[in-house]
């Protein structure tokens, strides 16, 4: 079942700019996110025990420099590529 789930998930994020709206788009970044987001705490918080709230802040800091650069009229694709390597 997992075999088949995968390929056809990341299919459908792939496909998903072409087939759909901008806010189908934005909703599906928000979740994107959050979910990165979670795991990420998961890891620290849930497997190593360590109350870290970096992880949060980190992720807080990032949206609100990126939201004061969009307003300063950066392009979106600058902002991706000055984050780095993931």
């Amino acid at each position: 079942m997992t075999r088949l789930l995968v390929p056809a998930a990341a299919l459908l994020i792939l496909a998903l700019p072409a087939i759909a709206d901008n806010y189908v788009l934005r909703v599906a970044t928000t979740m994107l996110m959050y979910s990165g987001l979670a795991l990420g705490w998961n890891f620290i918080g849930g497997f190593a025990g360590y109350p870290s709230f970096a992880t949060a802040a980190f992720f807080g800091l990032g949206a609100y420099v990126s939201g004061v650069l969009q307003t300063k009229g950066m392009a979106m694709i600058a902002l991706g590529s000055s984050a780095g390597p993931s």
